[in-house]
């Protein structure tokens, strides 16, 4: 069963490309988290994986799809980027190629309109896929992920896995955007 599920993750990172993404040679300092409630760290905020992995998700900041996107998202009124930055400080490396990034809005009692899709636009270097490089111990990892929401903003719950497996719980940030 494990041969099987490592030979799936490899065959996985390796038949999809990654863009939006920087490979930083040093960590940095953890950035001060921001929160809506004591338990669940805001947008700007900060989480930490009893692994030691670290991950800051950046405020949402309002992105114009590029030409080449535009056309993908027909029915999105409009794009919100967060920058991500994960700090491997795992004896292991991390493949931010398999973390789930998904969002949803708050006060929308059906559970599929509440989703807001996953944005990919490789011209401005928005997403994060499967062919991105695997994060080594001690290292510090950039990218930028992006959903679509309505045009009216809104309270806005963004959930990270760290991998495919649910193996670990998931970070959680809350903000309005």
């Amino acid at each position: 069963m494990r041969r099987t599920m490592s030979a799936l993750m490899i065959v996985t990172v390796s038949l999809l490309g990654g863009c939006g993404l920087t490979l930083l040679p040093k960590p940095t300092p953890p950035a001060p988290a921001t929160s809506t409630t004591p338990s669940v760290p805001g947008f700007g905020g900060r989480f930490s994986w009893p692994s030691g992995l670290e991950l800051t998700l950046g405020p949402a900041t309002p992105h114009t799809l590029s030409e080449q996107a535009r056309g993908l998202y027909p029915d999105v009124g409009r794009v919100v980027s967060f920058s991500i930055t994960l700090v491997n400080r795992t004896e292991r490396a991390v493949k931010p190629a398999i973390m789930v990034f998904a969002a949803r809005r708050a006060g929308i009692s059906d559970p599929e309109a509440a989703k807001a899709p996953s944005i990919r636009d490789p011209a401005a270097n928005i997403g994060i896929g499967l062919g991105t490089p695997d994060l080594p111990p001690g290292q510090t990892f950039q990218g930028t992920i992006a959903f679509g929401l309505p045009e009216q903003p809104g309270p806005l719950r963004v959930e990270v896995a760290p991998d495919l497996l649910g193996s670990q719980p998931k970070a959680v940030f809350e903000g309005t955007a």
